[in-house]
């Protein structure tokens, strides 16, 4: 049977689905969390009944959500910035818009909305989600106040970091992923925006030696299954299922702030200053977002407006 032909197969009463997640940077939360705890833990909790099979970047990461609702696999990761329909639920990456403090109370509410919405949008049963961490600056020279950020031509890998860093005054670059370590090199360009981790994995760190945490936002990623796998798993396995997974999708909350201090350290080992600017300077920076907050609105649709009953139920004053 091919990896990706309708599933679930059945051995000696096991079930397997087949499991798709995004090839991404090795070694991270989002890697280890989506292709080794989970699987481990479903295995464990099942006793051997239901077995996920992880294919790591055989779906291209904006297809994950299509190929489990056409059942190419059983159940997927998918990245919320990485499709237009699926907004509503990264709406951590608008910035300034969520505090990463907070979106641990926040979770168990949010969790419900996302369920019912990618239920009654898609057909899809959502186990839970989980965190990337918060967007960072990587630059030649120091970014310690809004000030700094004129003029800086800076990486920025979305539409909405752009709007953001062109209204304090930066100059943002739109550059794949792979060019970013050469840009630095050549001074293309004088920094770039992505989560701390990236500067250590793929060695941005040895052309840029100055690192600053700005309200940039964060992302999320949704664990989703077919609707038919999960109509067809014993109705003893599904509590065991979602709540094993739930579990784990809130752990890398914790799991990305743990990643990001463990980095922070380690380039500072490697001669990387790391600077937190006031809340001030952060908060010009949040202003200039304000546009993105009304897009994100009308892309993520009228449940927009629960997810922004619980941010603000939740907020530090």
């Amino acid at each position: 049977m091919s990896l990706l032909t309708a599933s679930p197969l059945y051995a000696q009463n096991k079930i397997v689905w087949q499991y798709s997640l995004s090839d991404i940077v090795p070694n991270t939360v989002y890697m280890v969390y989506s292709e080794e705890i989970i699987p481990a833990r479903v295995k464990e909790a099942t006793k051997g009944r239901l077995e996920l099979v992880p294919l790591r970047g055989v779906v291209k990461s904006a297809d994950v959500l299509d190929a489990v609702r056409d059942r190419r696999v059983d159940m997927g990761v998918q990245g919320a910035p990485h499709r237009a329909d699926t907004a509503l639920y990264d709406f951590a990456a608008v910035p300034g818009l969520a505090q990463y403090e907070i979106l641990k109370a926040a979770h168990p509410d949010l969790e419900k909305i996302f369920e019912a919405d990618m239920r009654s949008r898609f057909g899809l049963e959502m186990l839970g989600y989980g965190y990337w961490p918060r967007q960072m600056v990587l630059s030649k020279k120091p970014i310690a106040t809004f000030e700094d950020l004129k003029g800086m031509k800076l990486r920025a890998h979305s539409v909405a970091l752009q709007l953001v860093l062109r209204s304090a005054g930066a100059k943002p670059v739109a550059m794949p992923f792979g060019d970013v370590y050469v840009g630095l090199q050549r001074n293309t360009i004088e920094g770039a925006v992505s989560g701390m981790i990236a500067f250590s994995a793929v060695k941005w760190y040895e052309n840029a030696k100055f690192t600053s945490s700005w309200p940039l936002g964060s992302a999320n990623y949704v664990f989703i299954v077919n609707g038919d796998a999960w109509a067809e798993l014993p109705d003893d396995l599904k509590p065991i299922v979602r709540k094993t997974v739930y579990d784990a999708g809130l752990e890398t909350w914790q799991g990305a702030l743990d990643e990001e201090q463990r980095t922070i350290t380690v380039l500072k080992e490697a001669g990387v200053t790391h600077t937190v600017p006031s809340e001030s300077d952060r908060a010009k920076l949040s202003a200039g977002a304000k546009p993105l907050l009304a897009a994100w609105k009308e892309r993520a649709g009228a449940q927009s407006k629960a997810v922004l009953d619980v941010l603000n139920k939740h907020k530090i004053k």
